[in-house]
């Protein structure tokens, strides 16, 4: 077996003549929780292993790439990480209505005084 530890993931079948198995299993220290970086492509016929993706051969860009889905979700650092996100991504939404009510004090304080300054 190549990788004897890990969780499996996924595993594609072929869907023509010519596809082969796709084998992903997880490496318990990667970031991504759902989708491995680790995959085998395995030939349908014969079984032999046509090529390897694991985190050993990996580039720069490779490691930034497998970073790039738990951070934006939050799963790279657990159940602090998703609340993280999770407040994060109502802040625009707050900013938009305390703007949203700041804009109509303003605008009624301007009617108000603006009758009497007249």
């Amino acid at each position: 077996m190549r990788y004897p530890d890990g969780e499996y993931r996924r595993i594609d079948f072929p869907q023509d003549k010519q596809g082969v198995y796709l084998v992903s299993k997880r490496e318990f220290d990667e970031p991504n929780q759902k989708h491995s970086f680790r995959r085998l492509w395995i030939d349908q016929y014969n079984g032999k292993i046509l090529h390897a993706k694991d985190r050993t051969n990996r580039s720069a860009g490779d490691a930034f790439v497998e970073w790039l889905y738990p951070l934006h979700t939050g799963e790279a650092f657990g159940l602090t990480g998703q609340l993280c996100i999770l407040i994060m991504g109502l802040v625009p939404l707050s900013l938009y209505v305390t703007g949203v009510i700041r804009w109509l004090q303003k605008r009624r304080f301007k009617r108000l005084v603006g009758g009497r300054c007249s």
